[in-house]
């Protein structure tokens, strides 16, 4: 009998040493340079990441090391979403395209009558918009559908009859299996209003649309919706409010958040792993798919709009006033054999006048790249692309060609990552 005490006490010991973990792991302010509010970030690979906001675009090629404007930002953007390194997408009441890694955008959808809240792409051609638009009468809800690369945008369907209100967000498994959520807020008078929740299920790309609007009877807007499988999905909204379905959107049982904040986005890791950001610096995390949600200290008390994972152990935040978080527990975690010491990377002198000497360490033989990048994440010289050996390596480079100005020396390999500021004078 006294083993088994001891054997539960150790277990519950376990248990709260780790809800510990999840509750205080911690999460960094970086440098945006900017004030302007951050809406949006999306990764197309784990390497290079994009953030749209209030008249700006950001964007990074060192998994956040370092983040530039890469073009000249204009319009605000709620919304961004990149099929590939180069091609992306953003929205705000018009939805534009780069095809030169955010360097310069086109518009190719614009209405006097609608706006475009968040905008996803199944592949490089097939890609939806949700927002509102207004129909004579108020503000509808609306889904725009495109086939071509977003050369073309139609209603989806051809001819919709929506609700009252608009969409915020959208989450697609597959080209044909997608949901999207929004709400209405109608108003009584100056001091009574009430909040009604939208989610469509299309399990035909688009084609037609069901409506579960029905099966929530509470007062709420949703504002996100992510799914880890094709039954396993969450939403969030207005109030602090969760729900979670576990086969495919039939039922959906609420969650308890132990706050009233709104909850503006939220992203799982893997099935059990998931985070939500909100209003007021609120960051909850689940390491039980739900069952339980976390409060995790943000350092700061303005609005987090969104949240993504470039890979499975790294995590960024954006929200109000230029504010870009990040995971120090998942940043720069090297899986595998080629793990870097702590002199991974050395780089002298710096500022360089016309020659640098690099110094890295690679512990098992690999592919290893290393490139010269300028202030937009163009490379502007390329110093290793070949298999080496597990050693200390050392090269010099004759930089006199190279421009006066800011650059990166970015050194690759398999699973690992490491980026340097060097000046040129």
């Amino acid at each position: 009998m006294k083993t088994k005490i001891l054997l539960v006490n150790a277990l519950a010991i376990m248990n709260f040493l780790l809800l510990i973990s999840f509750s205080y792991s911690q999460w960094v302010p970086q440098n945006s340079s900017t004030e302007n509010n951050l809406y949006s970030i999306h990764f197309p690979v784990k390497d290079t990441g994009y953030i749209a906001g209030d008249a700006i675009i950001l964007k990074t090629f060192d998994r956040g090391e370092n983040w530039v404007i890469p073009g000249s930002g204009g319009l605000s953007s709620t919304s961004v979403f990149f099929t590939d390194v180069s091609t992306g997408y953003s929205c705000g009441g018009w939805i534009r395209k780069t095809i030169n890694g955010g360097i310069s955008w086109s518009t190719v959808y614009s209405s006097t009558i609608s706006s475009m809240n968040y905008v996803w792409f199944t592949d490089s051609n097939k890609g939806f918009a949700v927002g509102q638009g207004y129909m004579g009468t108020g503000w509808y809800a609306k889904i725009l559908k495109t086939t071509n690369g977003g050369s073309d945008w139609s209603n989806s369907p051809t001819n919709p009859t929506w609700p009252a209100g608009g969409f915020n967000s959208a989450y697609f498994l597959n080209s044909n299996l997608g949901y999207v959520v929004g709400g209405w807020y109608w108003q009584w008078s100056q001091f009574d209003g009430w909040e009604n929740p939208h989610v469509f299920k299309t399990t035909n790309g688009g084609e037609s649309w069901l409506v579960l609007d029905s099966l929530f009877q509470v007062e709420t807007i949703f504002n996100s919706v992510y799914f880890c499988t094709n039954e396993t999905g969450y939403i969030v909204g207005t109030n602090g409010t969760i729900f979670k379905t576990t086969d495919g959107g039939i039922t959906w049982n609420s969650q308890t958040s132990g706050i009233n904040s709104d909850l503006n986005e939220v992203k799982f890791d893997d099935i059990n792993h998931g985070y939500i950001v909100g209003d007021s610096g609120i960051i909850l995390k689940t390491h039980d798919g739900g069952e339980n949600w976390f409060t995790e200290y943000s350092g700061t008390t303005v609005n987090l709009f969104s949240i993504y994972f470039p890979c499975n152990d790294t995590g960024y935040i954006v929200g109000q006033n230029g504010t870009i978080l990040q995971n120090t527990n998942c940043v720069q975690t090297f899986i595998g054999s080629n793990k870097p010491s702590g002199s991974f990377l050395k780089i002298y002198p710096n500022p360089i006048t016309s020659s640098v000497t690099i110094e890295f360490l690679l512990q098992e033989s690999g592919f290893v790249s290393m490139g010269i990048y300028n202030f937009i994440g163009q490379e502007v010289s390329n110093l290793i692309s070949d298999k080496l050996s597990s050693n200390k390596h050392k090269i010099e480079c004759d930089l006199k060609r190279l421009s006066a100005g800011t650059y990166f020396i970015k050194l690759k390999t398999k699973e690992a990552i490491q980026t340097k500021k060097i000046i040129k004078l």
